[in-house]
């Protein structure tokens, strides 16, 4: 069924509704129905979601490549059969020679300790401090700090990255 517009009326354009609502000035004012909201600025995780990356900084102000894995150490080395993407040397005493694995995958961060002397200690964006165990991949958020041996590295935004370290 082809609906047709009344003689003198265009076939197209905003319905009846529209029209009558753009004619009235008072369509726009609040009436007792509207209600004003505060819009808080976006927290980090909503921010790690609108970027869709995390940045990691070592404190001497190195990046660990995004999309990777990285082994960080004295003197780092891969399994036999183990793929990672880069090797980190962290010239630190208290780090041992493979200390730990970082993975880094779009908005998320990913840490393991690898049965290291020292350990690996997560701090969380909260300051609540945890110990890692040996072998457990955990996840990093935003704003944590990982600390091993007497070095730290920082999961940031992008934008907090230049900030860093």
């Amino acid at each position: 069924r082809v609906r047709t517009a009344p003689a003198g009326q265009a076939a197209y354009g905003p319905p009846p509704q529209a029209q009558a609502a753009a004619a009235d000035p008072s369509w726009d004012e609040p009436d007792e129905h509207t209600r004003l909201v505060q819009v808080a600025p976006p927290d980090d995780a909503m921010r790690v979601q609108l970027l869709g990356r995390v940045v990691v900084v070592l404190d001497d102000g190195r990046h660990l490549p995004g999309e990777a894995t990285t082994l960080l150490g004295r003197a780092p080395e891969a399994r036999p059969g183990e793929h990672v993407d880069a090797l980190l040397t962290v010239p630190d005493p208290a780090v041992s020679k493979t200390h730990l694995g970082m993975r880094v995958a779009g908005a998320f961060a990913w840490i393991t300790d690898r049965a290291s002397t020292n350990g690996t200690t997560l701090v969380g964006p909260d300051g609540r401090e945890r110990k890692l165990e040996a072998w457990v991949e955990t996840t990093v958020t935003v704003g944590s700090e990982v600390r091993f041996g007497g070095s730290t590295l920082r999961v940031l935004l992008p934008e907090d990255s230049s900030q860093g370290a």
